[in-house]
């Protein structure tokens, strides 16, 4: 016996053997790495977790909403103005792709119910890792972006890599 875990919210997967296993799904604001053989449905596990992420974002924004106008109620003036207009400000926060692969297919993620108008999905070119995992840390740094999805881990290479020439033998 392990005892008492510590709650974590969790973006849980649409496989009711797969919540079993994980105890609800994955935990947000944590890193989650799920590997696998290719062609093994890490994608598609992925793509269930991002829509089953953007249902509960837009329960979130509705409770947010909900939490405000009811503070809203309650204040006078001023107060009662900011809460309004907060309310008005809150949206859902966005998922991110970064298809290293360039694999994704748009017919498959809205076979599978994701919403790709609330998916960024960032496609790099040949230059390396670096600049596109910089400008992912930006928009998380803004709070616009909950959730991050890298496709392939094992595919991203540095351009340090992408640079060494075997001829120099460094």
């Amino acid at each position: 016996f392990v005892g008492d875990l510590p709650e974590f919210e969790l973006v849980p997967f649409t496989s009711p053997q797969l919540n079993y296993l994980t105890r609800g799904g994955i935990p947000y604001g944590a890193s989650t790495e799920i590997v696998g053989e290719e062609h093994s449905g890490k994608t598609t596990l992925v793509l269930d977790l991002i829509k089953n992420y953007q249902e509960k974002e837009a329960e979130r924004v509705v409770k947010e909403r909900e939490r405000l106008l009811k503070k809203a109620e309650d204040a006078k003036g001023k107060a009662k103005e900011k809460y309004l207009q907060e309310a008005d400000e809150v949206s859902e926060r966005w998922t991110v792709y970064l298809d290293i692969e360039q694999t994704l297919n748009p017919q498959w993620m809205a076979k599978l119910g994701v919403d790709e108008s609330k998916v960024a999905i960032y496609k790099p070119s040949a230059v390396g890792i670096e600049e596109p995992l910089d400008d992912i840390i930006k928009m998380l740094e803004t709070g616009e972006v909950g959730f991050v999805a890298i496709d392939s881990v094992g595919q991203m290479i540095s351009t340090a890599e992408q640079d060494y020439d075997l001829g120099k033998g460094n």
